[in-house]
């Protein structure tokens, strides 16, 4: 799942992530987007992780979370590439 982990900061403030978009490009050409509730990958999102190859790009966009005053806030993006 995702979980949000501040670097360099004095306090601790965990957000509760409630949901992202699940992009998989291959080859240039999307393959899967799924949204996703919470912040596990579970059914269809996982099946896609155990089938990705080296080259696929994997992309969590659209990323929400609950800051600790109760905001829901949108954070970053992350992609990797598979090896």
């Amino acid at each position: 799942g995702i979980s949000v982990v501040w670097e360099n900061v004095a306090i601790d403030m965990p957000f509760r992530i409630k949901g992202f978009t699940f992009k998989v490009i291959r080859k240039g050409a999307v393959i899967a987007t799924l949204d996703v509730s919470g912040n596990l990958f579970e059914g269809d999102c996982k099946r896609i992780i155990n089938e990705l190859t080296g080259g696929d790009k994997v992309i969590l966009e659209k990323i929400r979370g609950v800051s600790p005053d109760g905001i829901v806030r949108s954070l970053n993006d992350l992609a990797f590439t598979m090896k």
